[in-house]
């Protein structure tokens, strides 16, 4: 077992975080979250992310073992890093958005002068 991995059950052991919560919240399978815990399997990226967002996870604690195992003023910071969060994804959904109705446009159009080609085909 890795220290990591020693880590990450101890964090979870600690702050009573259960293999069947973490289950829940990272929509995994029961029997992967024990495999973490026991350090069968590496502990993904995006799951120390998220335990870094939801439950302070110090990033420092967990791969170098100093300093304190939850990331201080992390609290603090959440609303505004939320916030900040959501409204850099809404304007990268709204570009989507909008270059998905150029490309429906495009399209249609595309679709409407091809009949329209055809038809006159067929009158000549």
């Amino acid at each position: 077992m890795t220290e990591e991995s020693k880590r990450f059950r101890f964090f979870c052991e600690k702050y009573s975080i259960s293999a069947k919560e973490l289950s829940t919240d990272l929509e995994r399978d029961k029997s992967i979250i024990s495999k973490w815990l026991f350090g069968k399997l590496k502990v993904p990226y995006d799951v120390l992310k998220h335990m870094h967002y939801k439950y302070h996870l110090n990033f420092n604690w967990y791969f170098l073992g100093t300093g304190p195992m939850k990331t201080p003023g992390l609290e603090k910071n959440t609303l505004v890093t939320d916030l900040g969060d959501l409204t850099a994804t809404i304007k990268m959904l709204v570009a989507k958005q909008e270059a998905q109705d150029l490309l429906v446009k495009k399209l249609v159009k595309a679709i409407y002068d091809r009949n329209n080609n055809t038809q006159n085909r067929h009158k000549n």
